[in-house]
């Protein structure tokens, strides 16, 4: 909606939208009863009193009994988080500016991309029960097939995609 607006406004659009949902939700979490109970409820479940009020710290979580453990998943959760977000980003960027490239405007940019993310959303939910059941090798196998064949360089596709 907002990507034939030129400018930053289109940016400062979608943020002001979004701090707005942000703000409500604050107030939301803030002023209600019902939160406010949960929040009770689970201080209530929480025993304190085996726990020193100095002991709990970063670095008593990760030098304690079960520091090295803590710290293992924390790394990598960490190095997960990373690595997608780049991948996402890098994704997110890249497909827009190829399709722009490719003659499409801004604006059928972003709706392919929107329609490419749904049909990656499906077929990565087919290939991962796939993945998971006997025919686990043919899948791999068609993978491989098909990230190959998108890296070769197709010097005569116009002439195939014409017929």
């Amino acid at each position: 909606m907002l990507s034939s607006v030129s400018g930053l406004l289109g940016a400062r659009l979608l943020y002001g939208v979004l701090f707005i949902f942000a703000a409500i939700t604050w107030i939301w979490r803030s002023t209600s009863p019902t939160f406010a109970k949960f929040h009770l409820e689970a201080l209530d479940n929480v025993s304190t009193s085996n726990i020193e009020k100095d002991s709990v710290s970063i670095r008593n979580v990760f030098q304690g009994v079960n520091g090295k453990r803590y710290l293992g998943v924390f790394v990598a959760i960490l190095v997960f988080y990373v690595a997608w977000n780049l991948l996402a980003n890098t994704w997110g960027q890249f497909q827009t500016y190829a399709l722009t490239n490719a003659g499409a405007s801004q604006a059928q940019a972003t709706g392919l991309g929107i329609i490419l993310n749904v049909i990656s959303l499906i077929t990565t939910m087919i290939f991962s029960s796939l993945a998971a059941g006997k025919y686990r090798n043919i899948a791999f196998f068609i993978g491989i097939l098909v990230q190959f064949g998108a890296m070769m360089e197709w010097p005569h596709l116009e002439e195939i995609v014409a017929l």
